[in-house]
């Protein structure tokens, strides 16, 4: 393979953090899957939970994602010298944006709302079932994935319960955000396409995951029309 003599710069080698202070590597081993099945499963729930984008604007997706990074990094750095102090040996953790994928697993439980395509056994089948099988696949790998996905979810958590205030304290100045806007945005943005009644798509797939993604428009819609007619009942009550 072309890079595989720099596989071990992208090793989450755990002694060489802790015992010879290579903090480079926290940066490094959370670009890119060494594992193959941790490579497909990754990538496809980082296309599904581009969904979040659109949901929650750039400013706020983009302080989700720092916040995701960094506090899920602390979190594993955190428990691993605690449990390395009770003698569990942890040596070499999986490389991979494992730190930003597993958080998007709680907003996209609570707040995704899902849809029955099919019926197995009785057992309902949504869009939103394929992306927990690729989480189960990537943390059932080994017990040191499992431990990543116990991190994210848990940093996830705490970020949509707003535990320790973390949405306010982690939200970044606006000025970053139009910075972003005006120089680094037209140099990656396409042109929106025209609204379309109806969906598009090479296979029949892609257009039923435009079908979802309108529908869930209009759910969320209707729901946001029903908070605001409530609120305003309220406020002419009072």
């Amino acid at each position: 393979m072309p890079f595989a003599k720099y596989r071990d710069w992208f090793a989450y080698n755990l002694d060489d953090i802790f015992e010879n202070g290579s903090l480079w590597r926290l940066l490094l081993c959370k670009l890119a899957f060494l594992n193959t099945k941790d490579l497909i499963c990754g990538g496809l729930l980082l296309y599904y939970f581009r969904i979040f984008e659109r949901r929650y604007g750039p400013r706020k997706f983009l302080s989700y994602l720092f916040y995701c990074a960094t506090a899920t990094t602390v979190c594993e750095l955190s428990l691993v010298a605690v449990l390395r102090r009770l003698h569990f040996d942890f040596h070499i953790l999986p490389s991979g944006p494992y730190n930003v994928i597993f958080p998007f697993f709680v907003p996209y439980f609570l707040d995704i709302p899902w849809f029955p395509i099919a019926h197995v056994i009785g057992i309902p089948i949504t869009g939103k079932s394929f992306p927990y099988l690729f989480g189960l696949q990537m943390a059932t790998t080994s017990p040191e994935s499992l431990f990543l996905c116990v991190c994210g979810l848990f940093t996830g958590l705490m970020y949509e319960r707003n535990l320790l205030s973390v949405q306010s304290r982690w939200l970044f100045p606006e000025r970053i955000v139009q910075f972003g806007s005006h120089f680094i945005c037209p140099l990656v943005e396409t042109p929106p396409p025209k609204h379309l009644n109806k969906p598009l798509g090479a296979t029949l797939e892609l257009q039923h995951q435009a079908e979802l993604d309108r529908r869930e428009l209009q759910f969320l819609e209707a729901r946001r029309a029903v908070i605001q007619s409530f609120a305003l009942n309220a406020h002419n009550r009072l």
